[in-house]
């Protein structure tokens, strides 16, 4: 068996190469347009997959101040939270935890009912499982400033003052002073002559005219006893 070999012309040597131009720029267009597409549906997935829930209001507000205490605290989340995973603590201004009870969650909603004591700044402490199953913590804090406690209208008299007496008020009856234990010596010395039914000025009236009577008693004996003599 003899085999011919047959030079290949120029056109055939064009022709081949234009086939694989064309198959080359084929596959190189096929992989740009899958690389694209791989591209587009990372950038357009990406957000969503990022998107966790986070805390979009709150009740009272982040770093707000509020007069009058609330009985609960309200967090809003911006997406869903499982129920029976939230935690929350509420600290006063000396750190004790004034929650009261647990939290309950109403879709995005947490409430966590508190009974707060004096003002002051209070801080806030939350954990969470979005519905997307990733777990959401943070804190923030409020400041509580009692209003201050006004008079009332029809009470105009400030408490712990004394209204004044009116015109017609009618003075208390005095009472009658005791005397004391320690009483003069005159009236002692009176007390002592009126023993015995007499006053003071009584018993030095007869004590006088009887010493008189003793000394006339006395000149008139010796006058006596001159003339005999």
């Amino acid at each position: 068996m003899q085999y011919t070999a047959r030079a290949l012309g120029p056109h055939s040597l064009q022709a081949g190469q234009g086939a694989w131009g064309s198959g080359t720029r084929r596959t190189s267009l096929r992989a740009a347009v899958v690389v694209a597409s791989v591209l587009f549906a990372v950038l357009l997935g990406a957000p969503s997959a990022q998107a966790h829930s986070d805390l979009e209001s709150a009740s009272p507000a982040v770093d707000g101040t509020v007069e009058e205490a609330p009985g609960a605290l309200e967090l809003t989340f911006t997406d869903g939270v499982q129920p029976g995973f939230a935690q929350i603590a509420v600290l006063d201004p000396s750190g004790t935890d004034v929650t009261d009870g647990e939290p309950t969650v109403q879709g995005d909603v947490v409430t966590q009912p508190v009974s707060m004591g004096g003002g002051g700044a209070y801080g806030v402490s939350y954990r969470i499982v979005s519905a997307d199953g990733h777990t959401i913590q943070g804190t923030y804090g409020f400041t509580f400033t009692p209003a201050a406690v006004t008079a009332d209208p029809a009470d105009p008299t400030p408490a712990g003052s004394t209204a004044p007496p009116s015109a017609d008020s009618t003075p208390a009856a005095s009472t009658p002073t005791t005397p004391s234990a320690a009483t003069p010596a005159v009236d002692e010395a009176a007390q002592t002559g009126d023993s015995g039914g007499m006053s003071v000025a009584t018993v030095i009236g007869l004590a006088v005219l009887a010493i008189l009577l003793i000394i006339s008693f006395t000149l008139a004996r010796r006058r006596r006893l001159i003339h005999k003599a």
